[in-house]
């Protein structure tokens, strides 16, 4: 790391986004949006806990190096584009744009309090190796949450979503939903 000036640590970390980013425009219609999330989650998972051992363990400079690259690659390749993207098809057509602007604020705002008041505040009473710790941990709940919750919206239409969508609220509304081992039910709703 020594021999890496200041100027160009955003350049090499710029470059792994981008090959991460390309990968993921490749491959997103493709292979889905679902499975890529859970690539890159596991990808995310797996450096950060590498990176949180070999900063407990106190390893050489070049392991934490490529676990660092490799987190930054399997960040863009999922977690840091494809959100953007089911965010644009989740929402019905007539509230979208007002759905993108929220979606916009919380996320800006998140990334906000994550930043400057935990990394701030956590900074000082743990470890480099337990912070990273903590967001392994943090993004296994992430991963949880795209393997239960996260539709598949490949090679849909926009429309289709939104009909997949509106389909599976009316079920859960209604406490009528088909389980898996049965047959959908023809439902009959009285006026």
């Amino acid at each position: 790391m020594s021999t890496v000036s200041s100027s160009e640590i955003p350049l090499i970390t710029s470059s792994l986004v981008l090959v991460g980013t390309l990968i993921c425009t490749i491959l997103v219609d493709r292979f889905g949006r679902r499975r890529l999330l859970l690539v890159s989650i596991s990808g995310i998972i797996s450096s950060l806990g590498l990176l949180s051992l070999l900063f407990y363990i106190g390893s050489s400079s070049a392991g934490a190096l490529l676990a660092l690259a490799m987190y930054i690659v399997f960040h863009s390749l999922g977690i840091g584009t494809v959100p953007w993207i089911i965010n644009s098809e989740i929402y019905p057509t007539k509230y979208r744009t007002i759905c993108l602007a929220v979606a916009n604020l919380v996320y800006w705002c998140s990334k906000m309090v994550v930043q400057d008041f935990l990394f701030d505040n956590l900074g000082q009473y743990l470890s480099v190796a337990q912070m990273l710790f903590l967001f392994c941990l943090f993004s296994a709940v992430v991963g949880l949450f795209i393997h239960f919750y996260i539709p598949e919206t490949e090679r849909l239409h926009l429309e289709d979503v939104e009909k997949i969508l509106l389909e599976e609220e009316k079920c859960i509304k209604m406490d009528n939903c088909p389980r898996e081992d049965e047959e959908p039910k023809d439902v009959i709703i009285a006026r």
